[in-house]
C-alpha cells in the first residue's frame, strides 16, 4: 500500500471513529445524564478506532489505535502549547519537501533495495562503475545499503528537507569512519533541488516521489537521460502519453512483495 493511501486510510479510520462516538454519545444521552467521564469517551473513540481499521494491516491498527490515545494523553497532562510548535516545526523540517515540491517524505523499502542490488548482481557481468543517483534520499537508506556493492562506482543522494539531510549526514559520518580509504567517497550526499541537476550524468536515476510530479520526471529524463541510463520509479509510474511526449519506454515492471505488493518500473530513452 502506498504511503498516500496509508495516510488516507488513517485520516478515514478517525473521522469514521469520531462519528462513531457522536452517535454512541447522543444514544446514550437518552438514558444517561451528560456529560460522560474522559475515560468513556476514550473507550468509545478506541473502540470505534478499532472496528474501522480492522481491514488495515497490524502495524496500521496499532497506529490507529495510538492516535486516540496521543491526543488524550495530549490533553489530560495538560502539555504546554509550546510542544506543539517544537512538533510542527520537526515535521516542518522533515516534510518541507511535500508542501513546496509535492514531493513528501517517503523512505524506500528494504523490498527496493534487494530488488535494486538483484539487478546490479545481474549487471555485473557487463558492466561496472555505474553511478546511481537518488532524487530526494531523505536520510540515505537507500545508499548506504547499496554502497558496498562493486558494480557502483560512485552514489549520489540530493535532499533538501533539513531534517533527512543532516540524519544523512550523521550516517555518512559514521559509514566513512568504518570505511577509510578510497571508498570513503563513494557516496556524495548533495543539499540541492535534483530538478536543477543534469540527469544525465548518471548511468540509473532511482525516485519515489509523488504521482504529482510524474509529468515532470518524464520531461526532466527525456530532457537528459542518456540512452543506455535507466530511471527507475517506486510505486509510482509515467502515463503513457508522458512517455511518448518525452521519448520514454516502459521496459519492465517488477511486483515487490507478497502481503502487500507494490511496483517498480524501470525506463529508458527510446530508441
Amino acid at each position: 500500500m502506498g504511503q498516500l493511501k496509508v495516510i488516507a486510510r488513517l485520516l478515514a479510520v478517525q473521522l469514521a471513529a469520531g462519528l462513531w462516538l457522536f452517535i454512541l454519545v447522543l444514544i446514550a444521552s437518552k438514558w444517561l445524564e451528560p456529560p460522560f467521564a474522559d475515560h468513556w469517551l476514550l473507550l468509545g473513540w478506541l473502540f470505534g478506532a478499532a472496528l474501522f481499521s480492522w481491514p488495515l494491516k497490524s502495524l496500521w491498527r496499532g497506529v490507529s489505535l495510538i492516535i486516540p490515545l496521543f491526543v488524550y494523553g495530549w490533553f489530560a497532562l495538560a502539555i504546554a502549547p509550546i510542544w506543539g510548535l517544537v512538533i510542527a516545526l520537526v515535521l516542518w523540517l522533515v516534510y518541507r519537501n511535500g508542501a513546496g515540491h509535492q514531493v513528501p517524505f517517503y523512505r524506500s523499502s528494504t523490498d527496493v533495495i534487494t530488488a535494486l542490488r538483484i539487478w546490479l548482481d545481474e549487471s555485473s557481468p557487463r558492466a561496472s562503475g555505474l553511478r546511481l543517483a537518488d532524487m530526494g534520499c531523505g536520510d540515505g537508506r537507500l545508499l548506504f545499503n547499496l554502497a558496498d556493492h562493486p558494480v557502483l562506482s560512485t552514489l549520489y543522494g540530493y535532499e533538501t528537507a533539513w531534517l533527512p539531510y543532516w540524519l544523512a549526514r550523521w550516517r555518512l559520518f559514521t559509514w566513512q569512519k568504518r570505511h577509510p580509504g578510497k571508498s570513503a567517497s563513494k557516496i556524495q550526499l548533495v543539499r540541492q533541488d535534483f530538478w536543477q541537476q543534469d540527469w544525465g550524468a548518471f548511468d540509473l536515476v532511482y525516485v519515489y516521489l509523488s504521482p504529482a510530479v510524474m509529468a515532470k520526471v518524464a520531461e526532466k529524463a527525456g530532457q537528459g537521460l542518456q540512452q543506455q541510463a535507466w530511471l527507475v520509479s517506486y510505486e509510482f509510474a509515467i502515463s503513457e502519453q508522458d512517455c511518448a511526449a518525452h521519448h520514454l519506454t516502459l521496459t519492465d515492471v517488477w511486483e515487490l512483495g507478497e502481503t502487500d505488493p507494490t511496483r517498480l518500473y524501470w525506463y529508458q530513452k527510446s530508441v
